[in-house]
């Protein structure tokens, strides 16, 4: 494991792992003792595997929930892979509720009733993120 001080933002820690980067560190806390183990802690917004001689700790921190929140929201707001999974499992907990079952939903026809099922779900997912 190697860490580094970004050269551009001095205020920024670089972590390498077999010479890769670690992205989404956040913070690094490093604690040497008199006759003991080093002792790494690693604020990041991702997790990953680490095998290593030093004692590794993942700090999950409300600000990286928070960063993880913002990149949820942006992907999601790209409506690509992302978006229409969270639109489908949605779709699909509304099919299977028994209002939908049992309610027509003014629909005269199936496909009324599935663009009426399109629609609700789009409707709250934009909600969700914010664009409604």
């Amino acid at each position: 494991m190697k860490i580094e001080q970004d050269k551009e933002n001095p205020y920024k820690p670089i972590v390498f792992k077999d010479g890769e980067e670690i992205k989404g560190v956040n913070g690094i806390d490093l604690t040497i003792e008199p006759n003991g183990f080093p002792r790494i802690d690693i604020g990041i917004v991702s997790r990953i595997v680490y095998e290593g001689i030093s004692e590794v700790y993942f700090n999950y921190f409300p600000e990286v929930v928070e960063e993880s929140c913002k990149i949820l929201r942006e992907e999601l707001l790209k409506h690509g892979d992302l978006y229409n999974g969270f639109l489908e499992s949605m779709k699909s907990v509304i099919q299977e509720s028994e209002k939908w079952e049992k309610n027509d939903w003014v629909c005269n026809s199936y496909d009324e009733k599935k663009e009426d099922l399109e629609r609700l779900a789009e409707l709250m997912l934009k909600r969700i993120i914010g664009e409604d």
